[in-house]
Parts: C-alpha cells; sequence; structure tokens
C-alpha cells in the first residue's frame, strides 16, 4: 500500500523530468537559429518551464525521503499488552489517538474503535513510520488490517 508521500513523488518525478526535457529541446531550437527574437522566446520557455520543473523533481524526491519505513505500510498483529490515549490537536479541533503496545512497541491508532479494544486482544494494522520533527525516536502510524 502506497502512502500519499509516495503518491505524490510518483506524480511530480515525471512532470518534473518531461518539464526539462520539453525546455531543453526549446532552448537548442532557439540556439540552433540565428534570430535573436526566437533566442529570447526559448530562454523565456526555460525560465518558464525549466526552473520549475527543476524543482518538481527535488520536490517529489524530498516526499520519499531517504528510508523507506517512511512510505510503505508494514503489516504488525499480535496481542495487545497495554493501552494509552493522547489528545491531539488537529487544526483547530482535538482528536483521540490510541496507543496500543504491541511486543514492547507503541503504535498510534486515530480510529474510534481503537476505543473498544482491551489489553491481552489480538490485533492486526497496517502501520507507517511517521515523522516528528526533532525526534529520534519515531513512532507509528497505523490503520486497522
Amino acid at each position: 500500500m502506497l502512502t500519499s508521500g509516495t503518491i505524490a513523488a510518483i506524480i511530480l518525478i515525471p512532470i518534473g523530468t518531461a518539464g526539462i526535457a520539453l525546455s531543453v529541446v526549446l532552448l537548442k531550437k532557439s540556439f540552433s537559429q540565428n534570430d535573436p527574437e526566437d533566442y529570447w522566446i526559448g530562454s523565456g520557455a526555460v525560465a518558464l518551464f525549466a526552473i520549475p520543473m527543476l524543482i518538481l523533481p527535488l520536490i517529489g524526491l524530498s516526499l520519499v525521503g531517504f528510508s523507506g519505513d517512511y512510505m510503505a505500510y508494514k503489516p504488525v498483529s499480535g496481542q495487545v499488552e497495554q493501552i494509552a490515549s493522547r489528545q491531539i490537536a488537529s487544526g483547530k479541533a482535538m482528536e483521540t489517538r490510541y496507543v496500543f503496545q504491541i511486543n514492547g512497541e507503541p503504535y498510534g491508532v486515530d480510529d474510534t474503535r481503537a476505543a473498544l479494544v482491551k489489553s491481552g486482544d489480538n490485533v492486526s494494522l497496517n502501520c507507517v513510520k511517521e515523522f516528528v520533527w526533532g525526534s529520534t525516536n519515531n513512532g507509528y502510524a497505523c490503520n486497522w488490517g
């Protein structure tokens, strides 16, 4: 299962690459002719297409990150050892995140069905590592599996 960052990168990288290729073709065409007007049209095309298109693939690559842990769901199943809940700010509202401890590892679940789970219940989750600024030990955000 792909995450939204991976999907965005899959879309942005080819668009950026195509834009760069188009800009190179237009610039080459303008340089091959000796007409100064065409030169400026080609240069303008590069300014309009190539510069933003150089940035799009970089954005796409930064969304993918350097570790696949943040872009791929991993199935987690096991017996819930401990349950806790946290209130998390979400814009102007608050959301409840339930934290299950499974095999000694905490997993966050945003689904309200998690309120019905008790210690000792077996659960199956699909989890993706969640990036938190300034944290050295990022946790997992999970959905029901």
